[in-house]
């Protein structure tokens, strides 16, 4: 197995070789990618922000300061990963220079060859779940987290005025 250090995840020949979180939203199983893992917490109360998109849980406090959660469940068009069980997890995730958290139902294991791992994490999860059929996805924190800012981003943009 070649150094860790001398991985490049970008590089397409190291595709498998990638470090990768893998966590569980209840339905799915995700993989995250562990360079923008900044922590995991567990679970706390949310206070919800009125007039936020529905998959934003609220907010947390994290020894002393705010930080916004949002539920990875709902993004991925699936279950409240945050309201399923009161032991749920939150990743807490580096995205443009601030942290996010993101609600998720449990962390099954962190990987560096998750192309062999993957079908004994989505089968311990199946069994746990007592479904079948768990589908598993590889999650961009940019591609994700970048379509909920942008969107509220947008809805807080005054319209400008025709003709000026």
């Amino acid at each position: 197995m070649p150094d860790p250090a001398e991985i490049d995840p970008l590089r397409e020949g190291n595709a498998g070789e990638r470090r990768l979180l893998l966590v569980s939203t209840g339905e799915r199983v995700i993989a995250l990618p562990a360079e923008t893992v900044v922590e995991v917490l567990t679970a706390r109360p949310y206070t919800r922000i009125p007039g936020t998109m529905e998959c934003v849980a609220g907010l947390v406090n994290r020894r002393g300061r705010l930080l916004t959660v949002i539920d990875l469940g709902l993004v991925l068009r699936g279950a409240s990963a945050s309201s399923t069980a009161d032991d749920h997890r939150i990743i807490v995730v580096a995205y443009r220079g601030r942290d996010v958290g993101l609600a998720v139902h449990d962390v099954l294991q962190m990987t560096m060859d998750w192309w062999s791992d993957v079908a004994d994490a989505t089968e311990a999860a199946e069994e746990d779940a007592g479904q079948g059929d768990q589908r598993l996805s590889v999650v961009e924190i940019d591609s994700v987290l970048g379509a909920i800012f942008s969107a509220s981003d947008a809805e807080d943009e005054e319209p400008s005025p025709e003709g000026s």
